[in-house]
């Protein structure tokens, strides 16, 4: 009676540890990538920056999130312009996509958009 108990419980223990739930989605932020790539495209500002910083943590681990962030370099909001060249400065080098739209972004027509989008391309480029 032990030994089959025994038995059981070691084949429960054994399949409770193996088991999954399938999902191999990663979370930032309590969502997952999909939500930020769909909020970055948001009518909202304020939605579009939020994503902006989270994607920026997302880096290298959805290969997604560095053309979005591209895309949110040339976004019509100072605040969400910023946050994506500072998200894009945090990926470093493996956002070397992002060159030509940070080079953009030097001529910005806010000077903290600017001076961020100048301290990326040097990060990027493995100047720093």
């Amino acid at each position: 009676m032990r030994t089959i108990a025994l038995s059981m419980l070691i084949a429960m223990l054994g399949f409770g540890c193996s088991r999954t739930d399938g999902s191999k989605e990663k979370y930032f932020s309590g969502e997952t990538v999909e939500h930020w790539l769909d909020a970055i495209k948001s009518p909202e500002a304020k939605t579009r920056k939020k994503a902006a910083d989270v994607l920026g943590n997302v880096g290298t681990v959805d290969p997604r999130a560095i053309p979005a962030m591209i895309e949110a370099v040339k976004d019509r909001d100072a605040k969400v312009r910023d946050a994506a060249v500072l998200g894009l400065s945090k990926i470093g080098t493996p956002a070397n996509a992002a060159e030509s739209a940070l080079e953009g972004a030097t001529k910005d027509k806010d000077a903290t958009v600017r001076t961020h989008a100048t301290a990326a391309l040097e990060r990027i480029r493995g100047a720093k």
